[in-house]
């Protein structure tokens, strides 16, 4: 396995990913962006964990509509 993985220019172009991700309504997107790159970055232990961890993030906001949408009345 690769030890270069968590440079600095692959973490901020996850962090550019994860604010494309993000709603308007979340605030200041690329703050929050930053956080939880960080959060994630800060709780694996290796590139893999790392990319699983995303990949939680990510289907968690793209099933966020549909989440909205059941949940409302009408």
């Amino acid at each position: 396995m690769s030890t270069d993985w968590p440079n600095q220019q692959f973490r901020q172009n996850v962090t550019i990913k994860i604010k494309d991700l993000l709603p308007n309504s979340v605030g200041d997107p690329a703050k929050n962006a930053v956080v939880m790159e960080d959060h994630i970055f800060s709780n694996t232990k290796s590139r893999e964990d790392y990319l699983n961890l995303l990949d939680k993030l990510y289907l968690h906001f793209m099933n966020m509509p549909t989440i909205y949408t059941v949940c409302l009345p009408g």
